[in-house]
């Protein structure tokens, strides 16, 4: 068995949290995995290890009552927790690309510190519905006295069993009848928020990604952070469309690094030939292009610090595609390379590759992606 290598953290924060519950939780998850991927249970466990250790608001800047870390240093702990569990590294990742949002937000003057606030005080999970709301969002909310009452029925919410707080959203009605969208967060405490439904999925199968029914949930307009058109890429999508990605494709990238290393650990145990020496080129080549990519990514969010523009978003997700392309070709390398052994449910490489495939689902898909960066290259300046 190939030993979990750990990407490097050099940040000043990184030894005192992450480094450490890096090193205490890899060989823990790794002991799980297997278990959850066969039962398609929650890595709720995983969850509260991360919480014990703070690592939900590790990076919260410290000003918030946070750990203060980078956003690279975050970036390589999920990089690193994604070769032990991918699943919970993206489940992980859901929260974390919340934080970072709201930590830009808070930086340009927007909404975003009394989220951190919360995170910080009680390592709140922070859930999202941004996969299948994105810019047109969907359920009704209806103004009522104080607020709104929102009805609901979102889907794809990684880690709503453990969620402590829902980030959402829903359309309304403004004025002169034009459509808008609210964006809130709301406790999963609140009457009538309910999670329901199963996850039975061909990969990533321990992250909880149920439903959440909101009937009849009374939003305060004191939650409401953002109220915009319901047509249109407001500019908070061109801050989503940076660091969620980024963090996401974080994990694709260990899951990569993980099948590499498990396929040249494989074939350096026998007798390799040509065909396989040839294999193996082919193999670096792929793993190379995702991790120049991914690095591209992460370089462009300058640690939280960078200008918001649809041309960053685009340069990130055009990135984003070729990483997610060539993080599934090198999972499939792993898997012909080793033989037949590769497909049998007692691999992981089996499993890694499974859990590859979620790569391309995630916002932008590629032909939306190519659709988005073909009009952002034709429009008129």
């Amino acid at each position: 068995m190939s030993r979990i290598g750990l990407v490097d953290m050099n940040g000043s924060n990184t030894p005192n949290r992450l480094a450490t519950a890096l090193s205490d939780l890899v060989p823990v998850f790794a002991g799980r995995v297997t278990d959850l991927d066969a039962s398609d249970a929650f890595a709720g466990q995983n969850v509260q290890d991360l919480k014990d250790r703070k690592v939900l608001s590790a990076m919260v800047p410290a000003a918030f009552g946070g750990g203060g870390a980078d956003f690279s240093e975050m970036t390589a702990f999920l990089r690193s927790l994604a070769q032990a569990c991918p699943s919970t590294a993206l489940c992980l990742s859901m929260h974390q690309h919340v934080v970072a949002t709201n930590i830009v937000n808070a930086r340009l003057g927007r909404p975003g510190e009394a989220l951190l606030r919360k995170v910080a005080a009680n390592e709140a999970l922070i859930t999202t519905t941004v996969a299948k709301d994105w810019i047109a969002s969907s359920g009704t909310a209806r103004p009522v006295e104080g607020g709104f009452r929102v009805d609901a029925h979102k889907t794809f919410v990684s880690g709503a069993p453990a969620g402590d707080v829902l980030v959402t959203s829903a359309r309304t009605e403004g004025e002169a009848g034009i459509p808008e969208v609210l964006h809130f967060a709301i406790s999963y405490d609140a009457d009538g928020l309910q999670v329901c439904g199963e996850w039975r999925a061909h990969g990533m199968r321990g992250t909880g990604t149920v439903d959440v029914k909101l009937d009849g949930v009374l939003v305060p307009e004191s939650a409401i952070t953002l109220r915009r058109p319901a047509e249109g890429l407001h500019p908070l999508f061109h801050v989503i469309l940076t660091v969620a990605p980024t963090l996401i494709m974080s994990c694709y990238m260990g899951i990569a690094d993980r099948a590499r290393d498990l396929a040249i650990d494989a074939v350096c145990r026998e007798r390799p030939d040509s065909l396989r020496h040839a294999r193996i080129g082919e193999l670096e080549a792929a793993h190379t292009t995702a991790k120049l990519a991914h690095q591209d990514m992460v370089a462009l969010v300058q640690e939280l610090q960078f200008d918001p523009s649809p041309e960053r978003a685009t340069d990130v997700l055009v990135r984003k595609s070729i990483l997610s392309e060539n993080v599934m070709a090198t999972c499939g390398l792993c898997a012909a390379i080793v033989g037949a052994a590769g497909y049998l449910r007692s691999s992981e490489i089996e499993r890694l590759l499974r859990d590859a495939r979620a790569a391309a689902m995630h916002p932008m898909p590629t032909d939306q992606l190519y659709v988005h960066a073909g009009e952002m290259l034709c429009r008129t300046p």
